[in-house]
């Protein structure tokens, strides 16, 4: 009869045991994926965040951009356009473009911390490929900014015998680098759209 009771405690034991361990690895299961979702949210408010910040600096950007375009191709025309590029003896952008190129830097901070935190396997396909399309065009938009830079420190725009041709390239890329930021601030208004939906 022991020996029956032994084995009854033994077995019921057992069972606490199994159980215990089950509940435990269930509420760190819970646990880990709460923390995960709030880690997820927090990642999608510092994008939007950022996205948001970007847009009002492109907003600024744009219409100063656009005036300095308009700069270039009226300089272009002018009679006077060595006098108005090469006043101190050599190439000066500020003529056309007072505030230079840059006045600010489109940000990707967040959206560079969410992929390395795996953000795209948490996240529903279509935000993945919203998130991946804005910011490839926010790339887009920066590259044509190198070449504009490239140009303004190429030697061939400091010779004024190559000034039309110079200027020339400089509007078409000037065009180009307005033309991504109009596109790019589109895809910002309907990224911040599509992320402000549900799943």
């Amino acid at each position: 009869m022991k020996e029956k009771i032994a084995w009854k405690n033994v077995i019921v034991d057992s069972l606490l045991i199994v159980l215990s361990v089950l509940f435990a690895l269930f509420i760190n299961e819970w646990n880990t994926e709460r923390n995960q979702r709030n880690e997820t949210t927090k990642m999608m408010e510092n994008i939007q965040t950022e996205i948001t910040q970007n847009q009002v600096l492109l907003d600024s950007l744009i219409p100063y951009h656009e005036s300095v375009l308009l700069n270039i191709q009226q300089a272009a025309m002018a009679d006077s356009i060595e006098s108005t590029f090469f006043s101190s003896g050599y190439f000066e952008i500020n003529a056309v473009a007072p505030k230079g190129i840059i006045q600010g830097n489109l940000q990707r901070i967040a959206w560079t911390i969410a992929q390395e935190e795996n953000i795209t396997n948490r996240i529903s396909y279509q935000k993945s490929q919203i998130l991946f399309s804005t910011y490839e065009q926010q790339q887009r938009v920066l590259r044509t900014i190198e070449r504009i830079i490239d140009i303004l420190s190429s030697r061939e725009i400091h010779r004024k015998e190559l000034l039309d041709e110079s200027l020339i390239v400089l509007a078409i890329e000037w065009n180009e680098m307005i033309a991504q930021e109009h596109e790019l601030n589109r895809i910002y208004t309907h990224t911040l759209e599509r992320l402000n939906e549900s799943d």
